[in-house]
C-alpha cells in the first residue's frame, strides 16, 4: 500500500539486476516492513496522500488518524522512497 512501483520493480527486475534488487528489497524489508504496519491502514492512507492521492487519512481502524509525530517518519520514508526512484529511474 506504500509504495507498490518499488515492489513492481523488484518484481519485474529481479532476475536480470540481481544486485540491485536485493538492496531493494532489504530497504523495503527495513524501512517500510518495520514502519508500516504502525497505525495502518490510516498511516497507509496519509502516505498516499502525501504522495498525491485524494484521500482521507482516516480510518474505521485508526479513526483519529496517525499522530503528528509518526507523520515526520512518513516524510522520511518518503524521502528515502524517491531516493530509490531515481536510482532506479521510475
Amino acid at each position: 500500500n506504500y509504495t507498490p512501483e518499488l515492489y513492481a520493480w523488484l518484481c519485474s527486475h529481479w532476475e536480470d539486476q540481481p544486485d540491485e534488487a536485493a538492496e531493494l528489497q532489504a530497504f523495503l524489508d527495513t524501512c517500510f516492513g518495520l514502519t508500516e504496519g504502525e497505525f495502518y491502514p490510516a498511516s497507509a492512507k496519509e502516505y498516499a496522500r502525501e504522495r498525491g492521492l485524494r484521500i482521507g487519512p482516516y480510518s474505521r481502524k485508526v479513526p483519529t488518524g496517525v499522530p503528528s509525530e509518526f507523520r515526520e517518519k512518513l516524510s522520511e520514508m518518503q524521502s528515502r522512497e524517491g531516493a530509490w526512484r531515481e536510482r532506479i529511474l521510475i
